[in-house]
């Protein structure tokens, strides 16, 4: 007995050793290649990557390391050259083995895994990419952006997965597998079945994706199920919380295709099925037995019928949702869902949809603990107040010479008493700083249940980094917050000054509710912190253009006043503040000028 525990606790200490010396391994500057990264490695390791175009075709080799950018996929790229697949897991690699932050592209095969195969057992995590421009060729090859066969049981998350081609599954196609696909983009990969997705006797669980402008030129634009999972009696596919649009299944399926002869198992729950286009079935089209549950999911807008069900095929069992044309069973509408802006593919809810807290009462409450809604975006009515940004063009690519992009703005009220809104937008950069406000913050009072909304004008500068930007909106009404985000790229950098430029045009706020807001800060503006993040000390300029009593004031993230940095008259100029820390604690901090009637606040992060 000592023998043994003295044998477990020797391999336990093996184990924690070998995790302590996990290294990290840098490509170009240690190894030319990431293969030749990959080839050094170790179990545990990180392959970490430098910013380059490498033109090459990777295998893992078995290997259970993390093969990750140092910058991300817009400056990270391993090219394929049309010379076979881009990246390989034929090991048995397991959940372990993680390829995270590179655009995958120009892969070309006969064969199935255009971009990313995943074969032999293989259960990779793929995070974080753009897999785009790859093909797979040949009859019945799966997935020219990833390809799984096999039993391989990959994990899918937050990837772009964008104009890649095959016979199955444009974006992924898989057989003999259960993939885990999660947090996705896949839009505008074309196949013949499956543009977006396709799985044969497969089983998948497919969350919280956005599934658009798909097309399959024989069926299922979107997403094609075949026939059913190898694991278990019955098929498994957990189909949840997407947003299927726009996808063209020419003749069966524009959102969704299933042909199986597996009857149950296949869940169909809080989703938008929206804008798609088949000659059978707009929304969904089924096949031989299938009989999916449908639950809480909006079918709308989709070419008639929205479900078709061919001769001697499936029975589907359609509850608490609402679809056009109507659809026999529990709690089923038929009205309008007051989509945002469906011109513009924002598929969220208006205030006083109908979809609204009427999912099926048995379901798990939405996150603000009210009754389930229906469709893949629930309305948040624990606070008051709600921001929406919309892009008018998505992505949002800015060449290295600047440019601008348009987008919508709209805050929406739900309390019963009429209250003062102040809303805001800021960038936050590359490097993960904040910078702006870009607009406003604007006073507004708002009357119960309205909604406003303007159109405005980005510009970002020459002068502003390389690399990805998330736009921030805010809307504060007392305590409560709301925010919305999008994001947009840098294709590079002309020039020094990247904080000199960020204009902001557009339609005024002018007279909202009872009340009037001025439109825009004309009598100053707050050019923001540096460094930020900071370690002690940082400094905040503003420009007056006309003299004022100024108070500036530095807030923590609860609210607490920290620091009073100014009060009393400036004259017309630029001017610093400069706040020492020191005595604070790491995290984000508030500071909000005031001059005259107007205010303007942004955020510094103090990291020590």
């Amino acid at each position: 007995m000592a023998k043994k525990m003295l044998m477990t606790l020797l391999a336990g200490m093996i184990v924690i050793a070998g995790l302590c010396h996990a290294d990290t391994l840098l490509v170009p500057s240690q190894y030319p290649t990431i293969q030749a990264g990959i080839n050094a490695s170790n179990d545990g390791d990180t392959v970490l990557v430098s910013p380059e175009t490498y033109i090459e075709n990777i295998d893992f080799r078995g290997k259970e390391i993390v093969v990750k950018s140092a910058s991300g996929p817009v400056s990270t790229v391993i090219d394929g050259n049309q010379a076979g697949r881009v990246v390989t897991f034929e090991s048995g690699e397991s959940v372990n083995a993680v390829l995270e932050g590179f655009t995958v592209m120009n892969g070309a095969v006969n064969g199935s895994g255009g971009g990313i195969r995943c074969t032999n057992s293989s259960n990779p995590t793929i995070a974080n990419n753009i897999i785009t421009r790859n093909s797979s060729s040949g009859f019945s090859t799966k997935g020219g952006g990833i390809g799984c066969d096999d039993y391989s049981d990959p994990i899918i998350i937050n990837n772009t997965i964008t104009m890649n081609t095959a016979n199955d599954g444009g974006g992924i196609g898989f057989e003999d597998c259960f993939v885990t696909i999660t947090n996705n983009t896949i839009t505008r990969n074309t196949a013949s079945h499956g543009g977006g997705i396709y799985g044969y006797y497969a089983g998948a669980h497919v969350t919280d994706n956005v599934i658009s402008e798909n097309s399959a030129s024989s069926w299922g634009g979107g997403l094609a199920v075949l026939e059913a999972t190898h694991y278990s009696p019955n098929p498994i596919w957990e189909i949840c919380n997407n947003l299927i649009a726009n996808n063209d299944g020419s003749s069966d399926g524009g959102g969704l295709s299933i042909q199986c002869s597996w009857p149950d198992g296949h869940n169909i729950t809080n989703n938008t099925i929206t804008g798609n286009t088949a000659d059978n079935g707009g929304a969904i089209a089924l096949w031989l037995t299938a009989n999916p549950v449908i639950t809480n999911t909006i079918l709308w807008g989709n070419t008639a019928p929205e479900i078709y069900i061919s001769s001697g095929g499936g029975n589907p069992t359609v509850n608490y949702s609402n679809v056009m044309g109507g659809w026999p069973g529990t709690g089923n509408i038929d009205d309008d869902p007051l989509f945002v802006y469906p011109d513009q593919s924002d598929y969220r809810l208006h205030w006083g949809s109908p979809c609204i807290d009427t999912g099926d009462p048995v379901s798990p409450l939405d996150p603000d603990a009210t009754i389930c809604d229906m469709g893949a975006f629930f309305y948040d009515q624990s606070i008051p107040v709600r921001i929406l940004l919309n892009p008018h063009e998505a992505p949002i690519e800015i060449p290295a010479g600047g440019g601008s992009f348009d987008y919508t703005i709209q805050a929406t009220y739900i309390d019963p008493i009429s209250q003062i809104i102040s809303a805001w937008c800021d960038v936050t950069l590359p490097t993960g700083s904040i910078y702006g406000p870009v607009l406003g913050p604007v006073s507004i009072t708002m009357d119960s249940a309205q909604t406003i909304s303007r159109v405005r004008t980005q510009t970002v500068p020459a002068g502003a980094p390389m690399g990805n930007y998330t736009y921030n909106a805010y809307a504060t009404v007392g305590a409560d917050t709301s925010s919305d985000v999008f994001t947009f790229v840098k294709l590079g950098s002309v020039g020094l000054d990247g904080l000199a430029g960020w204009f902001n045009t557009g339609e005024e706020f002018g007279e909202v509710g009872e009340g009037s807001t001025p439109a825009l800060q004309e009598n100053f503006a707050l050019l923001g912190a540096f460094p930020n993040p900071f370690n002690p000390t940082t400094v905040i300029s503003f420009d007056l253009r006309v003299a004022s009593l100024v108070k500036f004031t530095v807030y923590d993230i609860s609210g607490r006043r920290v620091a009073e940095l100014v009060d009393g008259w400036r004259d017309v100029g630029v001017h610093e503040v400069t706040w020492n820390a020191s005595e604070m604690a790491s995290g984000i901090y508030v500071y909000r000028l005031t001059a005259g009637e107007f205010a303007a606040s942004g955020k510094m992060v103090l990291i020590k």
